[in-house]
């Protein structure tokens, strides 16, 4: 006798339809109505445990013996599974199951707590309620009903730009400050259609969603009135649909367009020496993208500059070697950068600015006095002479000679006007 033949099926249902022919096709299933039911979730390609405790209701007799254990499936009119222990210690018990249900995947397990029948690998048509029957030897059958519910995970998640663009580098942007934007999460697959939120670290920022037509679903995330604080924020979009199996996700990084903070020129603070090589530095913080640092001389653009940006693209820095000369002495050397408007023009101009101090040694220059014509002098005519002096630092002395002797000097506390000289 199969195992299953001892079994009362507690309410059958007979379907009957009239085929093309005239005659009657009958259909029989059970109906699984009785028994405290609870709830099993699980997802496909994982593994199902169905409770099924082995004692008596009656705290009076929890020693009994369980004789037999019956599982149905609705829907099935014969038994799923059977665990036989009549006349035998429960190690010992014999198991049936239908592989045409169960497909070799089912066992139950008596000893574990609370006992249980495990699905392994288990696929959508496994869901449905099940119902576990309990024999004992002397105390009254123990029935129990089990929901089991098989969700079928997300698949994949889309993120979109405020654009309608896929985010293919987990990086969106670059915004501009005060921006508003919305960002896109788009699940695909998953039964029953998944919930999907954004989040900000552990913090939630959105869980309504839509479900679509086709089955995704989607949510969007509205972001308004961005600033430098928002820079680099991670936003992450989930999507789950059940505590099963971990939540699918994927994230974002928000990338902004910003201002420079400040921009700082170094390296001119004291005196220079002309014809020795001097470098001097730039440096610009805050801004994104890298600005671009321009160097200036006296109104003139200085060329040859190298800049670096730091690895977290904060800070950027600009250098330049020259090799200043005596006509730089009072110069203004100047390092700026510009940001672009919303609009694509000049914006925000940021700038830096030192007077070269050149020291030199005292450059002179001998000419005839105006209006005198060296070619028109005449023998016993006065010659005013002029002695151009360019120094830094300002000359102490001037030292007149005609050829190797000396003739006049000064002690310089002040402006010298032209001097005449008379020959005599």
């Amino acid at each position: 006798m199969a195992a299953y033949e001892a079994i009362e099926i507690s309410v059958i249902f007979l379907h009957h339809t009239e085929n093309p022919q005239g005659s009657y096709h009958a259909q029989a299933s059970i109906e699984i109505g009785f028994g405290p039911l609870s709830e099993v979730q699980t997802a496909v390609g994982l593994e199902a445990s169905m409770p099924c405790e082995l004692v008596p209701v009656s705290a009076s007799m929890m020693m009994d013996k369980v004789q037999l254990v019956i599982w149905y499936k609705e829907g099935n009119i014969k038994p799923i599974y059977t665990f036989d222990a009549r006349m035998r210690p429960l190690h010992q018990g014999i198991h049936w199951a239908d592989e045409l249900v169960l497909k070799s995947k089912a066992h139950f397990h008596y000893d574990t707590n609370p006992p249980a029948l495990r699905l392994r690998n288990v696929k959508r048509e496994d869901a449905g309620l099940y119902r576990c029957r309990v024999d004992f030897h002397k105390s009254p059958t123990r029935n129990s009903r089990i929901n089991l519910t098989v969700l079928v995970p997300p698949t994949h998640l889309t993120v979109l730009d405020d654009l309608g663009a896929a985010v293919a580098d987990h990086t969106i942007g670059p915004y501009r400050e005060l921006a508003a934007i919305n960002i896109t999460c788009l699940s695909s697959g998953g039964v029953p259609p998944p919930r999907v939120s954004w989040w900000k670290e552990h913090a939630l920022l959105d869980d309504s969603f839509q479900v679509l037509p086709d089955g995704s679903v989607k949510n969007i995330l509205h972001l308004s009135n961005l600033n430098r604080d928002d820079l680099h924020t991670i936003y992450t979009c989930q999507a789950t649909n059940g505590h099963v199996v971990p939540p699918l996700s994927t994230y974002v990084k928000l990338e902004l367009k910003l201002p420079p903070l400040y921009v700082r020129l170094q390296g001119l603070n004291h005196a220079l020496v002309a014809g020795v090589r001097t470098q001097i530095s730039c440096s610009s913080a805050g801004a994104r993208p890298p600005p671009e640092i321009i160097w200036n001389k006296g109104g003139l653009l200085m060329r040859g500059a190298s800049q670096t940006t730091s690895s977290d693209g904060n800070v950027t820095v600009s250098e330049v070697v020259f090799i200043p000369a005596p006509e730089d002495n009072g110069k203004i050397v100047t390092c700026s950068v510009t940001t672009e408007t919303i609009n694509g023009g000049a914006g925000l101009f940021l700038k830096d600015s030192r007077i070269l101090d050149v020291k030199h040694a005292p450059i002179v220059s001998l000419s005839l006095g105006a209006p005198l014509d060296p070619n028109k002098l005449m023998n016993g005519s006065d010659v005013y002479l002029e002695c151009d002096i360019r120094a830094n630092p300002p000359i102490r002395k001037i030292e007149w000679f005609h050829n190797v002797s000396l003739i006049i000097f000064f002690f310089l506390s002040f402006f010298l006007p032209p001097i005449q000289l008379t020959p005599h």
